[in-house]
């Protein structure tokens, strides 16, 4: 009975007090959609249908998805994140409502993945793709898969890359200048490779000279490219890049202690650019080319940004990890 006379209590409530639309729309939106659809909807006819249209225009991210052989060993399986429920391969399109995933981490793959990835590739392209490829052997078929099935999603907007000698090793097989082939690639952080002197990304050039033949290929859009790297680089190196460069192009690169070498400061008056070495913090350098007259805090903030996200582990890197 109580529960009947607190019901009636909120209608009466309700209609006494009149609220636009608009603004219970705004309010929906920090609101759990199940507590939305379980309780807000139950209060009035009215929120039931203001509820139901609120469902049906909104835009939705898939969050965290994780691609996966499913438990019985046969097909694959899909779940929110790593260790949630996991639930079948989803058939049919992708709702207009999806406009995108925080993070779609793919451990396997098969026809109906490769299908799937199909179906929600307009989602690759709502906004930067960060990749990191899962270590697999040098010889395995899942090699082929990667470069012929899944590398065209992420191609054109793939934004930051976690990058291991022995998967560049095989991704410059697929193609040799697979980095600069990659319009919007700002950020790449590799462990083991380092820019070697001249740059080039022949079927011939090493990793570090490709790596390098990357680092010099100006954006186009202003932003300096970002190379994080753990060993000490050949300081000497870039040096001689940078004083025989006739064109200017910006980067900033990050790594660990360096042994020996003090904090300096070169100028190209040619290209009109200065590249400066020094310390961040305690553990970390900054190696920065950019030009001599600059908008310092433009750049202070690129700067801390890169010394501070360099991510610590495969999952905080790979946001759509592959």
């Amino acid at each position: 009975m109580s529960d009947n006379v607190s019901t009636e209590k909120q209608q009466q409530q309700m209609k006494e007090i009149f609220i636009c639309d608009d603004i219970w729309y705004g309010i929906f939106a920090f609101i759990h959609p199940l507590e939305l659809g379980l309780k807000m909807a139950l209060i009035s006819d009215r929120l039931d249908v203001l509820v139901d249209v609120h469902f049906k225009s909104r835009k939705w991210s898939l969050g965290l998805l994780d691609v996966c052989r499913a438990i019985g060993g046969k097909g694959a399986e899909i779940a929110k994140s790593i260790n949630s429920k996991r639930l079948p391969i989803p058939q049919g399109p992708v709702p207009n409502s999806v406009i995108g995933f925080e993070r779609i981490w793919i451990s396997y793959v098969d026809k109906s993945v490769i299908e799937f990835l199909q179906r929600i590739r307009r989602l690759f392209d709502s906004s930067g793709t960060n990749v990191s490829i899962p270590n697999a052997h040098e010889e395995s078929p899942v090699w082929g898969i990667i470069c012929q099935k899944i590398w065209p999603f992420v191609n054109d907007n793939i934004c930051r890359f976690n990058l291991y000698e022995c998967q560049f090793k095989r991704l410059r097989q697929f193609s040799p200048a697979i980095l600069r082939n990659c319009p919007n690639l700002r950020s790449i952080s590799c462990s083991t490779i380092c820019p070697e002197f001249p740059a080039k990304d022949d079927a011939d050039a090493s990793f570090g000279q490709a790596l390098a033949k990357w680092l010099i290929t100006p954006r186009g859009d202003g932003f300096p490219k970002i190379l994080h790297f753990d060993l000490s680089p050949n300081m000497e190196g870039l040096k001689r890049s940078f004083d025989n460069a006739s064109e200017p192009f910006i980067f900033i690169l990050t790594f660990l202690n360096v042994l020996s070498e003090q904090p300096f400061e070169l100028k190209n008056t040619l290209t009109r650019e200065r590249l400066t070495l020094r310390r961040f913090n305690k553990y970390k350098w900054l190696l920065v080319r950019c030009p001599i007259v600059r908008d310092n805090d433009k750049w202070a903030k690129w700067e801390k940004e890169a010394a501070e996200k360099r991510p610590t582990s495969a999952e905080e890197w790979a946001q759509r990890g592959v």
